[in-house]
């Protein structure tokens, strides 16, 4: 926690030093500039009699001011793509160190099931012995069922989910028949993806009266991986519907700080050539996020400065 903290800090004192730099740079400017205007003198007189048109000089040095302002603000944009990465990278790395903390915890009770179960066994307790286990193996089972694919940090992520939905009394399933193996987007970017897409199918499930139940149904065909995100909820309007990948457009009742999970989805997988769809028939809805499979037979390359 204390490096990610230091690391948010280093980023914010760049994008202070970046900007109080240039405003530094357009201060001198204008004294010039006002320097000028205020002034007799139109050149400036130097050594061996060279005199230079003063205005020639506050012209080239706007020039030069004008590209750096370029250079700066395309600074700022980049600084700003470095933390979204970086937020991106700590949520899946948090979704991990869950994901490891439950399978050590399971690990740690593991001998002392076999010690109950052979305790039972002893007392010739069968019935209260295959209740037990029953028990267990659904226990294992919720954890195992997130751990199918070969990315560990959409395993971690469909844990943590899990364990979100059973605090929220929220029905749960998942359902796996691919395993991301030549996936080309990165795990951190697929996390903020499908995270954002679970998060806001928990949002709209809780606000129904009715069965609250989210599904994520991961899967592929010859050209794609394909991730379904399914939830019941309240009708959405056709309006609605029509623009709900723009800036600032949700469907939550508390609008503030909202509305751009979904636009963000849209704008990463466009990075690498996907796409996110969205079907409604009350009260199911689903968000399906498309991701291109490497073409092989092309060679094509998918935005491959995107990855770390």
């Amino acid at each position: 926690m204390a490096i990610k903290n230091r690391k948010k800090r280093q980023l914010s004192n760049i994008g202070k030093y970046i900007q109080l730099l240039y405003l530094i740079q357009v201060l001198l400017l204008i004294a010039m500039v006002l320097y000028r205007l205020f002034s007799r003198y139109s050149f400036i007189k130097l050594g061996f009699n060279w005199r230079i048109n003063m205005d020639i000089v506050l012209l080239f040095i706007a020039f030069l001011m004008l590209i750096n302002g370029y250079l700066v603000i395309k600074d700022v944009v980049d600084l700003k793509r470095w933390k979204e990465r970086i937020k991106m990278k700590d949520e899946a790395y948090d979704y991990v160190q869950k994901l490891n903390q439950d399978l050590r915890m399971q690990r740690h009770d593991f001998l002392n099931h076999i010690q109950i179960i052979y305790s039972l066994n002893e007392l010739e307790e069968y019935e209260a012995c295959r209740d037990y286990l029953n028990k267990i193996y659904e226990h294992i089972g919720k954890l195992s069922e997130n751990i199918k694919t070969d990315r560990i940090a959409i395993n971690a992520l469909l844990q943590a989910k899990a364990n979100e939905a059973q605090r929220l009394h929220i029905l749960y399933q998942v359902s796996i028949r691919s395993r991301l193996s030549d996936l080309v987007m990165p795990d951190w970017e697929l996390c903020r993806c499908l995270g954002n897409l679970i998060d806001n199918a928990f949002t709209a499930t809780l606000q129904y009266h009715d069965c609250k139940q989210v599904s994520i149904h991961i899967e592929e065909n010859i050209k794609d991986y394909i991730l379904t995100v399914s939830n019941t909820g309240n009708p959405i309007g056709e309006h609605l519907l029509a623009s709900m990948f723009e800036r600032g457009v949700t469907t939550k009742n508390n609008q503030e700080e909202h509305g751009m999970g979904l636009y963000i989805v849209k704008s990463v997988l466009e990075q690498y050539n996907g796409e996110v769809s969205i079907n409604h028939t009350s009260p199911h809805t689903s968000l399906v996020m498309q991701v291109p499979k490497p073409d092989i037979t092309s060679n094509k390359m998918y935005n491959t400065d995107k990855k770390d």
